[in-house]
């Protein structure tokens, strides 16, 4: 045989093995989402049957898309009148009361409520502000539906983020404090917030039960890093399930699909319909994140939309107005000072451009998309 047709008979088998396994293995992912369960909301509900705290790990936090799917979860009444509770990681501690007065307050119509929201949104970060619609969208949809509820079935909302209220922090020093200790334990900080919250809350039917909604690498159960999750489960044990929604390889420091975009490929070919996965009955748990199968990390994963369906959005008109200038500038410069001092200090123009101008944005590259793609040419 020439060389020529033997480097042509090599690269047409390496080519046919790969095509192979790829194939095998989105065939056993498509398995998956054939047999999962395909009402996702009623899923998450019925995990409230066997568990009292579900983890909800959020993708980015800028993505929007989740909150639709949130919505529709918080808004059943199975939800308003067995659960009624739900915390999140955005917000300090501290603005928790606020939140409960914005979202069970009473408003004559969504702008007099935006002027309320951003007034309780100045107060709940210890970043200098949280520029993330969907905050803003989340806390909304509660005073939508709060609004149309009694006061006894009204949801209740509780921030879990590190108490740092910046009528505390004068100067750099001040945050120095803070940001070198606080938030090197903020995985505990929040468990603990949680549990203190969550243990005197009022009983609905006799039982204590919460919603959490947490990024993804704070709800794991990572007994390596140690994280929210993981303290989280230390305290209650089988009383938690942990749900992610699915989102891209959190962990790496570069964009990169699950199974470099074979999960979301078989997602597709399955026809994008709304799937829960229970890890510990599928192909998918058995995936690897550091050197641990996914089944061991979380309970479930659900598939609301696909991948190229993501849609982010930033800024919130009227965030910074003329009387808070001085705020955001002292607050930006004092962050900038311990946590970027290489920087140097933002105009007050790049401030309104950064918090107020409202922006969509797509999450990925098409090269990012190209990983799944391929699967399904």
């Amino acid at each position: 045989m020439k060389p020529l047709q033997l480097l042509l008979l090599v690269f047409i088998s390496f080519s046919l093995s790969a095509e192979t396994s790829d194939s095998l293995k989105i065939s056993k992912y498509r398995h998956d989402f054939i047999n999962g369960e395909h009402n996702i909301k009623d899923f998450v509900l019925d995990l409230f049957d066997r568990y009292d705290v579900v983890i909800l790990g959020e993708r980015d936090h800028r993505d929007t898309t989740q909150y639709s799917f949130i919505k529709n979860l918080i808004s059943d009444s199975r939800f308003i009148d067995n659960i009624g509770y739900v915390y999140t990681e955005v917000g300090c501690n501290t603005a928790t009361n606020s939140a409960n007065n914005l979202i069970k307050g009473k408003f004559c119509g969504e702008k007099e409520f935006r002027n309320a929201c951003i007034k309780h949104l100045r107060q709940e970060e210890w970043w200098p502000l949280w520029e993330k619609w969907n905050r803003y969208q989340f806390l909304r949809d509660l005073w939508q539906i709060n609004d149309t509820l009694s006061n006894d079935r009204k949801i209740t909302i509780g921030l879990t983020d590190v108490n740092y209220p910046w009528d505390n922090v004068k100067t750099a020093i001040d945050y120095n404090k803070f940001y070198n200790i606080d938030t090197q334990n903020r995985d505990y900080i929040m468990a603990a917030n949680f549990s203190y919250m969550f243990n005197h809350q009022l009983k609905k039917n006799g039982r204590h039960k919460a919603l959490l909604i947490t990024n993804a690498p704070h709800a794991i159960n990572d007994s390596i890093l140690k994280n929210e999750g993981f303290f989280i489960k230390q305290g209650y044990g089988d009383r938690v399930a942990i749900v992610l929604m699915n989102w891209d390889e959190w962990w790496q420091n570069d964009y990169t699909l699950f199974d470099n975009g074979r999960v979301d490929a078989a997602f597709y070919l399955s026809g994008n319909k709304p799937t829960a996965l229970v890890l510990n009955n599928s192909e998918l748990g058995e995936y690897q994140i550091n050197g641990q199968q996914l089944k061991n990390l979380a309970d479930a994963m659900v598939f609301d939309v696909s991948v190229d369906k993501f849609m982010m959005k930033c800024g919130l008109t009227g965030l910074i107005t003329p009387d808070f200038e001085d705020e955001i500038m002292r607050r930006d410069d004092i962050v900038r000072q311990v946590v970027y001092p290489e920087r140097q200090p933002s105009s007050l123009k790049n401030l309104y451009d950064e918090y107020n101008r409202e922006r969509c944005f797509t999450p990925y590259k098409e090269t990012v998309l190209q990983q799944f793609k391929r699967h399904i040419k």
